[in-house]
């Protein structure tokens, strides 16, 4: 641990959300702890809401240190180090194919290139084309709908690399068993896709989302509402991916 270079241990601290860069002071290696400490303390967190209409995208970027509401402009530039975006909520009021300015497209990659993010909500994202750059942005953690574009899915899965946790919720409440029955079959088609390293398609179950235990998910409570959760292996011994599905 001694031998690891600065730059190193700034990147890790940079990507990292505030609740395990508090940890770092901790640490008995003083580079490590001090790195942590200064991080800890210069920390700015952020919060972006994108809107998409057919011939526009705007958005609101909040600061979570201040609640102040800025500009990218304001960002870019400027030491980023201690910058990173909390979430990102996409609302996608699109109709067809929309056609933004290149201008509006060009200041929101140049946020994801810049700043790192920590989690991005594509429930209700549609695969358009010209959105792609949106629900391509390097992300750890990934919220999706059971009605997720098949597109969309396999981008999250096999090509966002920083992929850590994708949380899954349903499309719309469930008024029938049928309704439940497709819930279980997302998640279990999730799971094996996740395992084989290739998108799957299972034959229709007739499962509960209670049955999602005998896939070897554990029931638990977050935030008060009643989830199921699973730690699965990659394909040939890849990474480890934590799936949960919202019951709320």
């Amino acid at each position: 641990m001694d031998q690891v270079p600065f730059a190193f241990i700034d990147s890790v601290a940079h990507i990292l959300p505030i609740s395990v860069v508090s940890l770092f002071p901790a640490v008995s290696n003083s580079l490590w702890s001090n790195i942590g400490q200064t991080h800890q303390e210069s920390r700015v967190d952020y919060e972006l809401e994108v809107f998409c209409e057919n011939f526009e995208i705007t958005y609101n970027l909040r600061s979570l240190k201040t609640n102040e509401v800025c500009s990218i402009e304001s960002l870019i530039g400027q030491d980023c180090r201690f910058m990173r975006t909390a979430s990102i909520d996409i609302e996608d009021d699109t109709t067809t194919e929309p056609l933004f300015e290149e201008s509006q497209v060009e200041l929101l990659k140049s946020l994801s290139e810049n700043i790192p993010i920590g989690r991005i909500d594509l429930r209700g994202c549609k695969d358009r084309e010209a959105m792609s750059f949106l629900w391509k942005m390097p992300s750890d953690n990934v919220s999706i709908s059971t009605n997720c574009p098949e597109e969309i899915l396999k981008f999250q899965l096999f090509e966002n690399h920083h992929l850590r946790k994708i949380e899954v919720s349903r499309s719309s409440y469930p008024d029938s068993h049928q309704d439940e029955e497709n819930n279980y079959d997302f998640m279990r088609n999730l799971v094996e896709s996740w395992k084989l390293g290739t998108m799957q398609e299972l034959e229709p179950s007739e499962k509960s989302v209670e049955c999602l235990e005998q896939l070897g998910f554990k029931r638990c409570l977050d935030e008060g509402s009643v989830c199921y959760e699973i730690i699965v292996e990659g394909h040939g011994g890849g990474k480890e991916l934590t799936i949960c599905f919202q019951c709320y």
